[in-house]
């Protein structure tokens, strides 16, 4: 395959592209490992020790990448049998670029609010020490 027919619009759009796909053992483990990343990031969120900003920032991730893996395993599947309109390469690659545009923003979102957050955090806690005095 050369990067002119990567580029064409017959490319992307074949209705039943062939099965011996070059990159299918690649996207496969990719797949594996959205749903490998989704279990670690969750077990990490749950019992990792961290503050509450980035607590709730990890629990954020596991179901959106559980999404994609599923999403993802389903084209595949698809394109092993070879299924028509379902197996196009183009659906794959649109999961990908959502999941990623996704990603991009929580991440942006995250780095941008971490100060605030941070600082709400604390008040938060402070508050809450605060309560338990005056309750006593």
């Amino acid at each position: 395959m050369n990067f002119a027919q990567f580029l064409s619009f017959d490319y992307w759009f074949e209705v039943n592209p062939v099965g011996d796909f070059q990159y299918l053992r690649l996207l496969t483990w990719v797949t594996i490992g959205f749903f490998a990343l989704a279990i670690i990031f969750q077990l990490w969120a749950r019992f990792g020790h961290m503050n509450g900003v980035v607590r709730r920032f990890l629990r954020r991730l596991p179901g959106p990448m559980y999404l994609t893996g599923i999403l993802s395993a389903f084209l595949l599947f698809a394109r092993f049998q070879r299924a028509p309109y379902v197996s196009m390469r183009f659906v794959l690659a649109l999961v990908f670029f959502f999941f990623a545009l996704w990603l991009i923003t929580v991440v942006v979102k995250f780095l941008l609010h971490y100060k605030q957050d941070v600082g709400a955090y604390i008040k938060r806690k402070e508050n809450k020490k605060m309560k338990k005095k005056l309750k006593f």
